[in-house]
This record gives C-alpha cells, sequence and structure tokens, in this order.
C-alpha cells in the first residue's frame, strides 16, 4: 500500500479520536465545566497541530531533502508559535485548568502512543 494513503488513513483515524474525545467531554461539560473547558481547548489546540502537520508531510513526500528539511523547520517553528500563542490566550482568557489543557494538548501524542502499542504485535506478526 501506497506510503502516503497510509499516513493519510493513520491522520484521520487520529483526528477522529481526538474529536470523539472532545465529544464525550461535552457531555460532562455542566458537571465540571471547567475542566472540560480545559480539555477541550487542550484537545483542540492538539488537533489543529495534528492536522497541520498532516498538511505539511503530505506537502514535503515529494520535496528533496534539503528543501524538505527546510520546509519542515520552518513549519515546526511556525506550528509551536501559533501552539503557544493559542495557549498563551486560552489559559488567561478562559481560566482553564492548566493541567488538563496540557494533557489535553498532548492528546493527539497519547493516542499515537495507544495506536502504536495496539497495532505494533499486528506488525510484528506481519514481517514474520
Amino acid at each position: 500500500m501506497n506510503k502516503v494513503l497510509k499516513n493519510k488513513e493513520f491522520i484521520v483515524t487520529l483526528m477522529r479520536l481526538i474529536s470523539l474525545t472532545n465529544i464525550i467531554t461535552l457531555i460532562f461539560l455542566p458537571l465540571m465545566p471547567r475542566q472540560s473547558l480545559s480539555w477541550i481547548c487542550g484537545a483542540t489546540l492538539s488537533l489543529l497541530n495534528v492536522w497541520l502537520m498532516s498538511l505539511k508531510i503530505e506537502k514535503n513526500f515529494y520535496l528533496s531533502e534539503n528543501k524538505a528539511k527546510l520546509t519542515a523547520y520552518k513549519d515546526f517553528n511556525l506550528r509551536y508559535v501559533i501552539l503557544i500563542a493559542g495557549s498563551i490566550l486560552a489559559v488567561k482568557y478562559l481560566n482553564l485548568n492548566i493541567i488538563i489543557f496540557g494533557v489535553g494538548l498532548l492528546s493527539g501524542q497519547i493516542w499515537i502512543f495507544i495506536l502504536y502499542l495496539i497495532r505494533f504485535p499486528k506488525d510484528s506478526e506481519e514481517q514474520e
């Protein structure tokens, strides 16, 4: 299977899982508004990060190595400036729980790790 297609499927799965956690958190919004809003804001910024990263990966896939490195470096810095600015604004003006917001911000990485643990045994069996 084409690597670009596999990456797209993985990104779509990852974005669906992050969105699902936001939908589940909406149920708890009336019960725990500050904590729920903290998770939703963090996970939404994580979702934005994953989406921006996927756009750049797809674009850089066909570039030469040096051009891809330079573009990746620029895009990385731009993405993190957006994340830092969004985080500062969200925490300052929405009075969020910083711990829950931070875990929500890491939700993309957490789901990547979980998906890796789920798929790792299958991948190693296929290689044998």
